[in-house]
């Protein structure tokens, strides 16, 4: 994490596929969306990933959408949206879209092991 932003947001620099990755993260609570969004000084690309947690469709039309009790399942929607800037190396370009898609599919499938485990009362 390199800086707090206040409320839900940081900013945050990690390293994924031998590449940087600098970007601002904001959580919504209400919305239940977390939203990853590319710094303005990344130099190939800009755009944003949603993370949105959706009561399962079964269960659409109540539970936590009327606020009586928590849906017993969820899905996750990954939204992805990237841009290459003007001028960027088109092979620099096609190697950060080659490596963003296996990011996010890592990341789904670590979120996904943690909800199960915590479903499960397990430690992370």
């Amino acid at each position: 994490v390199v800086k707090e932003l206040g409320g839900h947001s940081i900013e945050r620099k990690m390293t994924a596929g031998g590449k940087v990755i600098h970007e601002i993260i904001g959580a919504d609570a209400t919305a239940m969306t977390v939203i990853f969004r590319m710094h303005q000084s990344h130099p190939i690309l800009s755009g944003f990933v949603t993370n949105t947690v959706l009561p399962h469709e079964g269960e659409v039309g109540g539970g936590a959408t009327e606020g009586d009790k928590e849906p017993e399942s969820c899905v996750i929607d990954y939204t992805m949206c990237w841009e290459a800037k003007p001028g960027a190396p088109e092979d620099a370009v096609k190697q950060m879209q080659d490596m963003l898609p296996k990011s996010c599919v890592n990341a789904v499938t670590h979120a996904k092991e943690l909800m199960e485990k915590a479903a499960k009362g397990e430690p992370e």
